[in-house]
């Protein structure tokens, strides 16, 4: 039998044995148990750091399925893409890796625009809107929607809500021109009282006040990206709840890691209509903004339920999908 076997099937005879030796006998048996210790104290430390690790590099969700989500799997460097799973479609315009196969998902490339017609059913070609149209088409947005959805009516309003994630991918070199468009739609509702008028024939060029609030919204977004666009996106959905009394907005969690910028909102919409019915529709949201050199990326994630917290088989779908977006870096 060998040393091993016998220190550890014999136990008795090892207490007897070192109870009655000396320094010899004593040191070795006791070196022995100490090796073995410091072997299992040695991997249990290499487990609890490497747990400590990816907790410290992990976005805490809170969310069923995946808590914490290691931003460490969402980057690849150009070098590590052979190893990617050939189940994977490279999107290479925007430099992602991404599923475009999964059963519960539907994937299609189109815009904000056409996004925003297919949940509301408003037609944002009109004139009027033209600056906000242009701004809308700017960016192409890779979308991955459900079939299921949630048909709520509100003041005779319909709105189609559809579990869907979407990722963006924003240059910085151009974002200045989106900014412009928004800056000079809003100056030119604000004075303009003829709404008979053609998008491409306004021009605000040269207004000092216009000018201005460029630069200085241009300063804000080249200072901190992602938290200038958190700062647009709370404002556009408080407003949002300011004009509809029954429409609560509620930030949940925001959290800054590295260079990406993790949110979750939440947005109720109380006395609406479901099948006839009324009832409460929550509006689930979580959004990352990645910053990278020369460009943001958005990866927004949109569950909306009649319960305050959507079922988990929805989340196994999410997150099967997110564990295997995968951005390449250069």
């Amino acid at each position: 039998m060998k040393l091993k076997e016998t220190l550890e099937n014999n136990i008795m005879v090892v207490v007897v044995a070192v109870a009655v030796a000396v320094a010899g006998t004593t040191f070795a048996v006791v070196n022995y148990y100490n090796a073995q210790k410091v072997a299992s104290i040695e991997q249990s430390f290499n487990f609890k750091l490497a747990k400590l690790e990816s907790k410290l590099a992990s976005i805490d969700r809170d969310l069923p399925g995946i808590e914490h989500f290691d931003i460490r799997g969402l980057f690849l460097a150009e070098n590590e893409t052979r190893g990617i799973d050939p189940g994977l479609f490279y999107f290479k315009d925007d430099r992602f890796y991404a599923s475009k196969s999964d059963p519960y998902w539907k994937y299609s490339k189109t815009t904000e625009l056409a996004l925003i017609k297919l949940v509301t059913g408003i037609d944002f070609d009109d004139p009027m809107l033209g600056m906000l149209g242009q701004a809308a088409v700017k960016f192409p947005i890779h979308l991955w929607r459900a079939d299921e959805s949630i048909v709520m009516v509100d003041k005779g309003e319909e709105l189609n809500l559809f579990p869907h994630i979407i990722v963006q991918k924003v240059p910085n070199s151009e974002i200045g021109e989106v900014l412009g468009l928004g800056v000079s739609f809003g100056r030119w509702v604000d004075e303009e009282d003829d709404i008979d008028f053609d998008a491409d024939d306004i021009d605000l060029s040269g207004d000092e006040d216009v000018d201005e609030l460029l630069a200085a919204m241009n300063r804000a977004y080249y200072n901190d990206a992602a938290g200038f666009f958190f700062l647009m996106q709370t404002l556009v959905n408080f407003n949002s709840a300011m004009m509809a009394p029954n429409q609560v907005f509620k930030i949940k969690k925001v959290q800054k890691l590295g260079n990406i910028l993790y949110c979750q909102f939440v947005t109720e919409f109380y006395d609406v209509t479901v099948r006839e019915q009324t009832t409460t529709v929550y509006l689930h949201q979580e959004i990352m903004v990645i910053s990278e050199r020369d460009s943001l990326y958005f990866i927004k994630i949109t569950l909306p339920s009649l319960e305050p917290q959507p079922r988990a088989p929805i989340f196994a779908n999410v997150n099967g999908w997110l564990t295997n977006v995968k951005l390449v870096r250069d």
